[in-house]
């Protein structure tokens, strides 16, 4: 008795659970659209402007006024084709509530450096080397990098010249380092196509040459800097150099008189 009565009670169960599930597949059907929410899922937030451009993207695939719309008949799929299309979306998620509700979920790539090309155009990277055209509205602080540089925004997502990689390399391992990534204020390659760093230390320019031990020569730079130097002795050197394997090689500024 007891066995049969177990039986029944998981059937019942079970056909209460199918019952909510096919009420609420039919509830679903009828469910208009309430409300669509933008939502930034990155770490770093600080990249702002995203969401407009997103919306912006939307409203011209003809996303843009959705609320009202039975959710059956819109196309979460398609939107985000639409949102990850978007040169600052890295990925984008799409999806809807039995309340109606449209969320767009955003994983958005954020500037790392912005770069200046020789013909003085400009686009930002991000750390992986992904170009971006410069943001409307954007006045977030990021690092610069000018000078003989060949890179050019176009239909090649990622850096190719060698020296734009240097440049992302460079500006990666700096904003890794919270001494440097706070110094550091602007990459500049010069004529001999060597990256130098102008500080927010200092009157000069500290010649790094090219990427190679990186981390060591940043390293060299932070020890000098620390070693007992005042802002106003640091002002009379007009180069900093790093190039040297061991070394820190400085040359003064040359004054008349």
């Amino acid at each position: 008795m007891k066995r049969i009565l177990s039986i029944s009670i998981k059937i019942i169960g079970l056909a209460a659970v199918v019952f909510v599930v096919v009420f609420a597949f039919n509830k679903s059907k009828e469910q208009k659209c309430t409300d669509v929410r933008f939502d930034i899922v990155s770490e770093d937030k600080s990249f702002i402007g995203v969401i407009n451009e997103v919306k912006s993207d939307l409203k011209v695939a003809g996303y843009d006024a959705l609320e009202g719309i039975l959710l059956s008949a819109i196309d979460l799929k398609a939107i985000e084709i639409v949102v990850e299309k978007s040169p600052y979306v890295a990925n984008a998620e799409v999806y809807s509530t039995i309340r109606g509700i449209v969320y767009v979920k955003i994983e958005q790539r954020v500037p790392l450096v912005r770069i200046y090309n020789h013909d003085g155009n400009s686009f930002f990277v991000d750390k992986d080397g992904f170009k971006m055209p410069i943001l409307k509205n954007s006045n977030q602080h990021i690092l610069v990098a000018n000078g003989f540089i060949v890179e050019k925004l176009d239909s090649q997502k990622n850096v190719l010249s060698p020296m734009a990689k240097k440049i992302v390399f460079t500006a990666n391992v700096i904003a890794a380092d919270s001494l440097m990534n706070a110094l550091c204020e602007q990459l500049y390659v010069n004529s001999q196509f060597e990256i130098e760093m102008i500080t927010r230390v200092g009157d000069h320019k500290v010649i790094i040459g090219d990427t190679t031990d990186l981390s060591e020569k940043l390293n060299k730079l932070a020890v000098f800097y620390r070693e007992g130097y005042k802002n106003e002795d640091l002002d009379k050197y007009q180069s900093i150099n790093l190039k040297f394997k061991g070394q820190v090689v400085c040359k003064k500024r040359v004054t008349n008189g």
